[in-house]
């Protein structure tokens, strides 16, 4: 697997967990998974991601590559 850059927007490192999927593509494609970018760890400071998430119900290698195209890095 392609290793994720950075956070682009406070630094930390993220990983890449798989949740249940929900909405347009599990309707229409029957999508099983879903997957999802959040921070490896969880600190007291807040970050955009926190809130936002950063998901994607189908593509996970692109997901990592629209993903590490954003990084600062």
């Amino acid at each position: 697997m392609t290793e994720l850059k950075p956070c682009p927007f406070c630094g930390r490192a993220v990983k890449i967990i798989h949740v249940e999927p929900c909405g347009y593509n599990v309707v229409n494609f029957g999508d099983e998974y879903a997957v999802a970018i959040v921070h490896e760890e969880r600190w007291g400071e807040e970050c955009m991601i926190d809130s936002m998430g950063a998901y994607n119900q189908r593509e996970e290698s692109m997901m990592i590559d629209l993903w590490n195209r954003r990084s600062k890095e």
